[in-house]
């Protein structure tokens, strides 16, 4: 039975209510007035016992937020789009001097960017490093179910402290409920003659020609 988790909010026009499943899709939006329409149209889609009404806070399971496309920056992420030619660009204002801080309004903001994917894809490459871990700890659950991460540039950080750097990978991967590929060598090369030398030793490393990009 499909559980769905109901946040009331207050709007500038009225109370709202929201209602998501236990992996963050939301199922229902409308206004407290028409709550009964609201139930009536839920039967209509999911049948009179296919699904089950809870309430978010007291359940504790999830909490429902809107979060205002405000607080990005529309007018720079037009600017990058058309610079440098990117599909898309997020920009999110920084708090300042804080490195902490503006690391964790980054990681944020990328989080709910891989959420939002659509199409959902079934294959992505991720890269370790500081900021890139903080976003896999930042991940909705189930963001994009059964994918697979694959880890682009090798191997592991051997250099970081950090266990949250060494398998990023893996977090992204088990946060969406996927699976992580760790490749032994770097899939991207930024010389020609370091993928021939690569090549030249994959029967050792266990790599197929398509693994290697130069």
């Amino acid at each position: 039975m499909l559980r769905i988790f109901l946040e009331r909010m207050e709007s500038p026009v009225g109370q709202v209510i929201l209602g998501a499943d236990a992996r963050g899709v939301l199922r229902v939006l409308d206004f407290a007035d028409y709550e009964t329409r609201m139930h009536r149209l839920l039967q209509r889609q999911y049948g009179k016992n296919g699904f089950a009404l809870e309430e978010a806070r007291a359940s504790g399971i999830v909490r429902i937020e809107i979060v205002p496309r405000s607080k990005r920056r529309p007018d720079l992420e037009t600017g990058l789009q058309r610079a440098f030619g990117l599909r898309e660009a997020v920009v999110v204002p920084g708090p300042g001097e804080d490195d902490a801080t503006a690391l964790e309004f980054v990681a944020e903001a990328a989080g709910r960017y891989f959420a939002s994917i659509r199409p959902r894809l079934p294959l992505i490459g991720v890269s370790w490093g500081r900021t890139m871990s903080a976003v896999a700890q930042r991940l909705p659950a189930f963001w994009n179910e059964g994918v697979e991460v694959v880890l682009l540039n090798g191997a592991m950080n051997i250099r970081s402290p950090s266990t949250r750097t060494n398998n990023t990978a893996e977090l992204f991967a088990r946060s969406a409920n996927g699976t992580a590929t760790l490749l032994p060598v770097p899939a991207i090369l930024g010389h020609a003659a370091t993928r021939v030398a690569l090549e030249q030793g994959r029967a050792q490393l266990g790599l197929q020609p398509r693994d290697l990009a130069a």
